[in-house]
């Protein structure tokens, strides 16, 4: 009866019924209703015109992309729809009651997934391994292979066609207007642009894209453009870019991270064939040299380091592009873009705006900080279905309500998440909440993996091969040959280029990383899993899992991505279905209004741009995004100044405050100020009296690691001995920071760094980097305050930390090519200045360790560009 019901349903859509496939035929009964399911090779059950095959056929459930004119049951596409995905279901040999329970639920109008499959559909006859369909996509096993499991060979070698079917099938156009597609070839754009542009494949606008382009984007419009994750936003800053340098005018891209600075540059540099900076890092120096360039890709940070220096090319800036201009919402960062988009409006007015986004509610409120037109959109290359994983019922709970039972391949829910993907023939993510679950996470994948049957491409183990010389590299390169990875904070930056390559390239089937790295990741899966959305004791707002799912689908071969959000009961599913799949992202909130910013920014406003009185300083703090939503920011600007005053920064004159000789160094410096009174605190505290220099040396590490600005550091670990022995002065993180930089400073290597300390490469590099900074910070404030000697033990310091060695290698590694370990070679053969290296053979610096004819001609060449200033001269 149920089958009945449901062969009447479908014929009522439209859709093709329930009916009796090939085989010996049934009763007649049987064959008008069409309710049994036919055993073994009796035949086939027909659903929506094409056969539920048995499970020996069915063995692997893959993702099928279909043709526009099969989408809808009258062979065309609605106007206005987009292209679905059918999803060929894995049968198993369950009892009739089971079979027909399913056949019911596949018979919904509109499935989660978009899958469907109407009568004479390309869909149908690619299920039935119909001609067309190579052998290779009829059975495909878990191994390494070139082609992706449902997409022919021509889609892989050629991605864009199936981004220009997917335009052309989304496409929205507005009759009544009387506007069509935007062809790149009726842009006006120069000749270069559109060559580069249709050699990549770009020959059509995605739908915000033109969108934007008709709110005047190429007209010098200010723009904020909101739109999901890989909807076409940086094309649109390289568009706005090209005529900003066509009217000789230089362009600044702002970017929330360094990764991202250099990824945007060569996008910039291969499409516009123009000179590109990135620009991040050394906060504290001048950046004159960037007006040798046409395009600057920086961060907020950089790009306000260079405000703060005033420097004079910014008055010839005729595009400033925001990427991620949400982030004014971040906790760390956001008060700092807040301030310098607000002054590069001062700087510089007349330069056009274009604000990038993810879709945001409070789109209208940003827009008016911004002065900005808005372009909403909700288009995405790849159409996102979220969803919550039931672990109690092994069940996908879909937005509108729908389930879908998937198999438990795994004791894992991730993991197994992740292998029903990878059997689809898809790639997965999974965003561990911890650097130790990504680890464990990859590691059960790639044995998990591995049992199934994988087996690596060739050109996985030449990644792997990549990776030697630390526990790290040998623990990644295992995991990478047997199908996964993972990818935290603590990789190298060679480690996590590999890695990112590798999965971008579809050799890796599943990678693991953590949520704070997923900004910085622009590598889209198919299936993006969520295992918990506690970020420590805090949960995830619903912007933060936004921007995870929005990783799902991979533009140019996937037809929809699939987010997962584990639950661990039914409650749960339904909390987080209701939470966050079904919930709008929060709006983005200022976080100007915090003490700490204000103050910072309070200093430098004074310092560098010579708003001496509250008064001014409100009229500026008054047009930003906090004093919008919050009036009384204004408010805490009084106290940020009589803050300042006390603590020796800043000055009370009639006509209002002055920076004193501190504060204008602590603001170009880039420090905080309160890492600059930590700095002179532990000047007369902790470096007075007398002491050894290896004891002034940890204790001026300690004074540095104390500051604000050198982050901490999850999973350090430390020996109680040297708990004892500090505890009473220093806190136990402190401690840790301080002992792995003086273990970085004596040369110890980074393999017995990372044993010791738990400190990976990643770890290492951002402590000493921001550890250099704020000692060449203390070196400068020491030089203020007349204390010589502290400037001398903080500017050796600095040094060492930059390179991680003894005094006595200083002067060597200032070479280029020389690091810790051919300095120390240097030394131990009797080379121990620049100047005796430069008197020294080519012969004899060829046959030392880890030199050779070319390295030793490249650094001789170098040094006698500079042979005038130490004397001598080098040999032929």
């Amino acid at each position: 009866r149920r089958a009945d019901r449901l062969d009447q349903a479908l014929r009522r859509q439209g859709r093709p019924g329930i009916e009796a496939g090939p085989g010996p035929p049934l009763r007649p009964d049987r064959q008008r209703r069409g309710y049994r399911i036919p055993k073994g090779d009796r035949g086939r059950l027909r659903l929506a015109g094409r056969p539920l095959r048995d499970r020996r056929q069915d063995e692997e459930a893959r993702l099928l992309p279909l043709a526009p004119q099969d989408r809808s049951a009258g062979g065309r596409l609605q106007e206005g729809s987009c292209p679905r995905v059918l999803l060929v279901p894995r049968l198993q040999e369950v009892g009739r009651r089971e079979q027909v329970r399913r056949l019911r639920g596949a018979s919904r109008a509109e499935d989660p997934l978009g899958r469907s499959g109407g009568e004479g559909s390309e869909g149908r006859r690619r299920a039935e391994g119909g001609k067309g369909v190579p052998a290779r996509r009829q059975a495909h096993a878990l191994r390494g292979s070139e082609a992706l499991p449902g997409l022919p060979r021509q889609d892989l070698r050629r991605p864009f066609d199936v981004l220009r079917r997917r335009r052309e099938a989304c496409r929205r156009p507005d009759t009544a207007r009387g506007e069509g597609p935007v062809r790149v070839s009726d842009l006006p754009i120069s000749e270069g642009l559109r060559v580069a542009l249709e050699e990549a494949g770009i020959v059509e606008l995605f739908p915000p894209q033109e969108e934007a382009v008709r709110a005047g984007l190429l007209e010098g419009e200010n723009l904020l453009v909101t739109t999901p994750t890989a909807s076409g936003k940086t094309l649109l800053a390289v568009l706005a870019a090209d005529v900003a340098l066509a009217n000789r005018k230089k362009v600044v891209y702002l970017t929330p991270l360094r990764a991202l600075t250099w990824e945007k540059a060569e996008y910039f540099s291969s499409l516009l064939g123009v000179d590109v900076a990135a620009a991040s890092g050394d906060l504290d120096a001048d950046a004159s040299y960037l007006s040798r360039y046409d395009v600057i890709v920086a961060t907020y940070e950089k790009m306000d380091s260079v405000i703060r220096h005033g420097a004079p090319w910014l008055g010839r800036v005729g595009l400033i592009a925001v990427d991620e201009v949400h982030m004014i919402g971040d906790r760390d960062r956001g008060a700092t873009l807040e301030v310098v988009t607000a002054r590069l409006r001062e700087i510089v007015p007349d330069a056009q705006l274009l604000a990038l986004s993810a879709t945001v509610t409070n789109a209208d409120q940003l827009a008016s900080f911004l002065g900005t037109k808005v372009v909403r959109s909700d288009w995405r290359p790849t159409r996102l279905v979220e969803s919550v994983y039931d672990v109690r019922t092994s069940s996908l709970l879909y937005a509108d309500g729908t389930k879908e039972k998937v198999p438990v391949l795994h004791s894992n829910p991730s993991v197994s998440l992740a292998l029903w993907t990878v059997r689809g023939g898809g790639q997965s993510m999974i965003f561990a909440p911890s650097r130790k679950l990504a680890e464990d996470f990859a590691s059960e994948v790639a044995d998990a993996l591995w049992r199934s049957g994988f087996r690596p491409d060739r050109r996985v183990e030449e990644y792997a091969s990549q990776l030697s010389g630390t526990d790290l590299d040998e623990i990644l390169s295992r995991l990478m040959v047997k199908g996964a990875a993972f990818h935290h904070a603590g990789l190298s930056a060679h480690q996590r280029r590999v890695v990112e390559a590798a999965f971008r390239e579809r050799l890796l089937p599943v990678v693991v990383a953590t949520p704070t790295l997923a900004a910085g990741v622009n590598i889209p899966a198919r299936t993006v899993v969520i295992p918990d959305l506690r970020k420590g004791a805090e949960s995830m707002t619903v912007m933060e899992y936004k921007q995870l799912a929005g990783r799902a689908g991979r533009p140019g071969y996937d037809e929809a991505g699939l987010s997962i959000v584990v639950a661990r009961s039914s409650k749960q599913a339904h909390e987080y279905l209701r939470g966050y799949v079904r919930a709008e992202p929060e709006p983005v909130a200022s976080r100007l209004a915090d003490p700490r910013s204000i103050r910072f920014h309070v200093l430098a406003l004074v310092a560098t741009e010579g708003l001496a009185t509250p008064g001014d300083l409100r009229r500026f703090f008054s047009e930003t995004l906090a004093a919008r939503q919050d009036p009384s920011v204004l408010d805490r600007i009084p106290m940020a100044l009589r803050w300042l005053e006390a603590v020796g920064m800043l000055r009370r004159r009639s006509a209002g405050y002055v920076p004193t000789r501190i504060g204008r160094t602590v603001a170009r410096l880039y420090v905080m100020p309160e890492t600059a009174i930590t700095l002179l605190k532990g000047m007369r505290t902790l470096l007075s009296g007398d002491m050894d220099d290896e004891e002034r040396t940890f204790r001026a590490l300690v004074v540095v690691c104390s500051s604000p600005d050198v982050p901490e550091v999850p999973g350090l670990q430390v020996t109680l001995n040297a708990v004892y022995q500090f505890s009473d002065e220093v806190p136990v993180s402190v401690l840790a920071r301080s002992l792995v930089l003086k273990a970085w400073i004596d040369e110890v290597s980074e393999q017995e760094i990372y044993r010791t300390y738990n400190a990976a490469p990643g770890d290492l590099y951002v402590l000493r980097e921001a550890s250099s900074w704020v000692a060449r910070a203390g070196a400068e404030l020491a030089a203020v305050i007349g204390a010589a000697e502290h400037r001398r033990l903080f500017d050796e310091l600095s040094r060492r930390l930059e390179h991680g060695v003894r005094p006595e290698l200083l002067d060597l590694c200032s070479v280029p090519d020389i690091g810790r370990v051919r300095a120390r070679i240097l030394y131990a053969h009797g080379i121990r200045t620049v100047g005796e290296l430069l008197r020294t053979p080519p012969s004899k610096l060829a046959s030392l360790p880890m030199f050779g004819p070319d390295l030793a001609r490249r650094i001789l060449s170098r040094l006698n560009m500079v042979r005038a200033e130490v004397g001598g001269d080098v040999a032929a």
